[in-house]
């Protein structure tokens, strides 16, 4: 029989395996010098990080040498994505309730009362159904396709990010649409195209462009915008992708934004005079921008770090777009500096005291369709 002694030291031993153990998809300085970085970059590895050493991190800074070489900002305080993923975010969200909350099928039923993309039909767990709530068969789905005058938006609904699957839908035939739906499988979503304001618009007139903001719940529980870029997307994409050949422009907290553009799918620096003849630009109303994402904010209590993606519509009024509950950390950290800035410290006095588990699992994709369900256990697999 294990003794109290033999339990405590099991313990340590697992506390220590799996403090900052490398994920597959990251592997933290390795992939991201190899695999990140543009090629003629100078590999710098070697020298750890200070700041995050205080926490109990060894956090390599090779992300912090890259990033400050190309925003200018030196600092030991940029987040590798193992820190950031695996104990930042959710040492702040409750990422247990992460797919259910993050179902855009639902932001209606979230925010009844708020702007945002008006909806055709949306397909939740395999069922059609219309925006009033009524189920509708297939035919009845692609008939109020058929008879939209919009331009409309496909997107899946569940685990989806970085603009995955969302495109402009083929609405050419009968047969054009079952195509479609039958790709999409389950779980997504038709909407009619926003018409954004044409301030907006000069950015990339293809993609309906959208404002970045980063909120931050604090120990006292007030929400404050941690920080906000413009994301714009590529020549002739209909996503405001980063990924997928855009840019993002940083914004102060007036809503000025600096004239580099970043672009993550190369990481090279451009400029809005240069590139687009675009000087001194400022979103309008940026105030009233920000108090929205505030507002949003504190209508869901479990999650104290979030991205939203608000546009602005052809009257200048703002509208919901979705939210994150794990934004991505590379974009912000390359145009505007460290993760979380003032809040940092609060921050990681709230993850020092993480602690990660092994568990085995099962992992279940569901085809067609974009989503993937993890049931956690103790079986073999």
């Amino acid at each position: 029989m294990a003794t109290r002694l033999d339990i405590e030291k099991d313990a340590q031993v697992n506390q220590q395996r799996f403090k900052n153990k490398l994920f597959e998809r990251f592997k933290d300085e390795e992939y991201f010098l190899q695999y990140v970085c543009p090629e003629g970059y100078k590999k710098e590895r070697g020298g750890r990080s200070e700041y995050f050493a205080a926490y109990g991190f060894d956090v390599p800074l090779s992300c912090a040498n890259y990033y400050s070489k190309l925003n200018g900002i030196v600092s030991d305080k940029y987040m590798t994505s193992e820190l950031y993923y695996h104990y930042v975010i959710p040492a702040l969200n409750r990422l247990n309730f992460a797919s259910a909350y993050t179902d855009k099928n639902i932001f209606s039923v979230l925010f009844p009362d708020i702007r945002q993309p008006e909806t055709i039909v949306k397909n939740m767990n395999g069922v059609f159904y219309r925006p009033e709530g009524f189920v509708v068969d297939t035919d009845s789905a692609i008939e109020c396709c058929l008879s939209e005058k919009s331009d409309c938006i496909i997107k899946p609904t569940v685990d989806s990010s970085e603009g995955r699957g969302v495109a402009l839908l083929d609405r050419t035939s009968p047969k054009s649409l079952q195509e479609a739906f039958a790709t999409y499988g389950v779980n997504f979503i038709v909407q009619r195209k926003l018409r954004q304001s044409r301030y907006m618009a000069i950015l990339n007139p293809t993609s309906f462009n959208t404002i970045r903001i980063y909120t931050y719940r604090s120990v006292s529980g007030c929400v404050f915008i941690y920080k906000s870029f413009i994301r714009f997307g590529g020549a002739g994409d209909v996503r405001d992708n980063v990924s997928a050949g855009g840019g993002i422009v940083s914004l102060d907290d007036n809503g000025r934004a600096s004239d580099r553009i970043f672009r993550l799918k190369n990481l090279t620096v451009g400029s809005l005079s240069s590139e687009k003849g675009i000087e001194n630009f400022v979103v309008p109303d940026f105030g009233k921008i920000a108090k929205f994402a505030i507002d949003l904010h504190q209508r869901l209590p479990y999650f104290d770090f979030i991205g939203w993606d608000i546009g602005i519509c052809e009257d200048g009024e703002p509208v919901f777009v979705e939210y994150n509950v794990r934004p991505f950390v590379e974009g912000p950290q390359m145009a505007c500096g460290p993760m979380f800035g003032e809040f940092i410290d609060e921050v990681m006095d709230r993850v020092k005291n993480v602690r990660r588990e092994e568990r085995k699992y099962w992992v279940n994709v569901l085809k067609p369709g974009f989503e993937m369900s993890v049931l956690m256990g103790n079986s073999e697999i």
